[in-house]
This record gives C-alpha cells, structure tokens and sequence, in this order.
C-alpha cells in the first residue's frame, strides 16, 4: 500500500502574501499584463473569476489553516485588510460602492476604488477611491495609480479617464 507523506513548513505572513502575490503575478517581473495576460491568468487558473487569494489558497501548493476560510478572511488574516465587494449588498448598506475593488500597492492593500467603464462613452468612470487610514499617499503611489487606471482604461477600450 501507498503512503501519503505530509510535509509542514511555517512561513510568515509576510512570505505567505509574497508567494500569493508572485504565484498569482502580481508582483515581481512575471505578470499577467493587457488582453494576453488575463487569457493566461485564465488558462493558469482554470477559471474567469479573478480572485488570487481564493485560487491560491485553494491550490495544492499552498494550504492555509483550515480557520482562515474564504476569500475575506484570507485577506483580513494574511494582509490585516477588511474587504468586502458589494456588488451585492443593497445600495443603502454599501460602504464604498457597488463595484469597489481593493487597490494592491507593493505587496499591500492601500485602498479601495470603484472604476467604472462605459465602452459607449469611451469613458472610465472613477466613482470613488478610497484609502487606508495608514497609507501615506505619496506622488509614487499616485503616478502608479494614474499608470495603471491608463491601462485599465485602454484594456476597456476607454479614451478618457473621469474622476468623481
């Protein structure tokens, strides 16, 4: 008969949020960039829902602690990050807004933004932006969030950029 032999090793939080971030490419030099990257991302992962904590926490490299469960809770264990996508809670019990998304800088979530694209307009749509109380919101951080609201525009076939 066949043994299954389990090997354990502890890492810290620090180097569980690099191996996710790194494994799901975003950080470091390999990334999922434009069209071809999330076709890529599509076919690594098996899926179309974009949610690196989730897949990674659910693939066999990776195991975390059967008390960190789900998407939210990896998060707020891993990254001290209290994240919620309220595309499903009614409008009056939202928070931020219907389609925020956490906003990943480095290796940590400083802020949450609700960027909306209006293909017919050619038009995103930044209906809010959101920081953590901690980050220092440095003209570094603000010329990546501009690059990248540049792309995320173009990737939605979006001329314009308008902020709320």
């Amino acid at each position: 008969m066949f043994q299954k032999l389990v090997f354990m090793m502890i890492i810290t939080k620090q180097q569980a949020r690099q191996f996710i971030l790194l494994k799901q490419g975003l950080i470091g030099n390999w990334r999922f960039n434009g069209k071809d990257g999330a076709y890529d991302y599509i076919r690594q992962a098996g899926c179309i829902q974009y949610d690196p904590v989730d897949v990674c926490g659910k693939n066999a490299e990776i195991t975390l602690q059967s008390r960190v469960k789900g998407f939210r809770k990896t998060i707020l264990a891993l990254w001290d990050f209290k994240y919620s996508w309220e595309i499903y809670t009614p409008a009056v019990k939202r928070k931020y807004g219907y389609y925020t998304l956490p906003i990943l800088f480095g290796d940590r979530f400083v802020g949450r933004i609700e960027a909306i694209p209006d293909r017919k307009e050619g038009t995103l749509f930044v209906k809010g932006l959101w920081w953590e109380p901690d980050v220092r919101v440095t003209k570094k951080l603000t010329n990546v969030l501009d690059r990248t609201l540049k792309r995320f525009a173009v990737f939605n076939d979006c001329q314009r950029i308008e902020m709320n």
